[in-house]
């Protein structure tokens, strides 16, 4: 999506600096014309304060992939030395060994264990899935539309 920026008195292109980009969805005049309404796919946060929108957080649970994905891009730029996250954006083949291990991980748990490490488990295999997600460039927004439409 390109923006014209008063205070740069230019057009710019979201995400250009921040790597935060945003893909139209699509564009739609309102009645008299002189209002345009952009549909996009955010890429990461879209405000300059790292908020998902500049209009208001939507509920915690649907911002919560937006918020890993930015913690994802940090590592990938900063990769501080330790970081769990660095390591397996810079090693895919290890990361997809991860994916596979909390997928069994969270298997063995609900046959042999309780609640919380059904939750536990839970949230690793999560965790795992929206890293591989964002190695692929694949926003969440992609597979929330799709299973929406199975849903139908």
């Amino acid at each position: 999506m390109h923006y014209w920026s008063r205070s740069r008195g230019k057009l710019w292109r979201k995400g250009e600096e921040s790597g935060n980009g945003q893909r139209v969805v699509s564009l739609t005049w309102d009645c008299d014309r002189d209002a345009l309404l952009a549909k996009v796919r955010p890429q990461g946060p879209a405000c300059h304060t790292g908020a998902y929108t500049c209009f208001g957080e939507p509920p915690h649970a649907a911002s919560l992939p937006e918020e890993l994905w930015a913690v994802f891009r940090q590592r990938q730029v900063d990769a501080p030395p330790g970081s769990y996250v660095a390591k397996l954006l810079a090693d895919p083949g290890l990361l997809r060994k991860k994916l596979g291990e909390e997928a069994i991980e969270l298997i063995l748990a609900s046959q042999e264990e309780g609640h919380s490490r059904v939750v536990h488990e839970a949230a690793d295999l999560l965790f795992h899935v929206l890293l591989l997600l964002y190695q692929e460039g694949v926003p969440f927004q992609d597979v929330a539309d799709e299973l929406k439409r199975r849903r139908k």
